[in-house]
């Protein structure tokens, strides 16, 4: 499954960046050269759409909510180490927030 999902994260970035599974369910992005923060928003959008679409594994079709925490340097940060828990912290933000909602 995780191999799946590399791929989708993988075909929706920049050949330029960087996607990294870091541990567990967990990937790390690392989105080079950006201009603006209207860029990193966009690709931001285009990688929630692109992980709603249901995953067919071994003959299954899988739902997995995502949750996305970013960070952006220089504002946050330069050393990777900063960036990566600062963006750790905001995912985990997104997932008290989705927690807190009713279920429908």
């Amino acid at each position: 499954m995780f191999n799946a999902v590399a791929e989708r994260l993988q075909a929706t970035v920049r050949p330029v960046d960087t996607v990294a599974r870091i541990g567990g369910d967990e990937f790390a992005i690392v989105l080079y050269g950006l201009d603006e923060a209207r860029t990193a928003a966009n690709i931001l959008q285009k990688l929630q759409q692109i992980l709603r679409k249901p995953l067919v594994v071994w003959q299954h079709t899988l739902n997995a909510p995502c949750s996305i925490g970013f960070a952006v340097a220089p504002d946050q940060g330069m050393d990777g180490e900063d960036l990566l828990r600062i963006a750790d912290e905001a995912m985990y933000r997104v997932k008290q927030t989705r927690s807190r909602l009713p279920k429908v």
